[in-house]
């Protein structure tokens, strides 16, 4: 099989979904392919880009081009490993650390998993605040166990805002039908009385702003802040 026929069968075959890409995302592999991406390098970082979205994310359908990204970072990581540099404490080493330095992005993300347990207890000494309490529980087991899926801090920290912008549409598959649908109509109708036309993705995000307002309103769901 061509380079192209490799990975577009190997990405098919981890989603389960169809039995061919889009041409965007057959235009993404000729770009791998013409950089001289190699196809154990593509092949390892869609087989951890594809567990992590399953893992962490809310997403049904998962496209190749969201995973442009995690390859570019793989091969990236590759290139560093050929060229024999030393990543991590070798390099730090060399430095002497300032003393305002920035905490390490894994200090960072221990520290907003332990931020959302907190949470997670706040809520659980109200009864009728227990399915945000299992949210916040899930949200900070997940956050916790980043680190030991993903060296890269870009993904690493990508990752992390994934779970928590997730948290909202999880939350809904928890609550009973009638509340669900009541929910989902109450946001349908807030964007519908807005004037202006936005595009798919600007839709997308607005009913994703809407639907946490909505939760943190109705079900005392407030999701965690995270600084970039």
């Amino acid at each position: 099989m061509s380079y192209i026929e490799e990975i577009e069968q190997f990405f098919i075959q981890l989603t389960c979904h169809g039995v061919s890409l889009s041409p965007g995302e057959i235009k993404l592999i000729v770009e791998w392919r013409d950089r001289g991406i190699p196809l154990n390098v593509v092949r390892k970082a869609l087989m951890k880009g594809v567990y992590l979205s399953k893992e962490f994310s809310f997403e049904r359908k998962l496209r190749l081009t969201r995973f442009r990204k995690s390859v570019e970072n793989e091969f990236q990581s590759y290139k560093k490993r050929m060229d024999g540099i030393t990543i991590g404490v070798e390099t730090s080493a060399q430095h002497e650390p300032s003393g305002d330095q920035t905490p390490g992005i894994k200090e960072r993300l221990e520290k907003l998993a332990a931020k959302i347990e907190g949470m997670a207890e706040k809520c659980a000494i109200e009864p009728s605040k227990s399915l945000a309490a299992a949210s916040y529980k899930r949200a900070a087991a997940k956050i916790a166990k980043i680190p030991e899926l993903i060296e890269d801090d870009g993904s690493m920290m990508e990752m992390a805002i994934n779970v928590i912008n997730s948290m909202p549409g999880e939350f809904l598959e928890t609550l009973e039908e009638n509340e669900r649908d009541e929910i989902l109509k109450e946001r349908d109708a807030i964007i519908a009385a807005g004037s202006a036309r936005i595009g798919r993705k600007a839709l997308e995000e607005k009913r994703n702003s809407v639907l946490a307002e909505l939760l943190e309103k109705r079900c005392s769901l407030v999701l965690p802040e995270f600084e970039v």
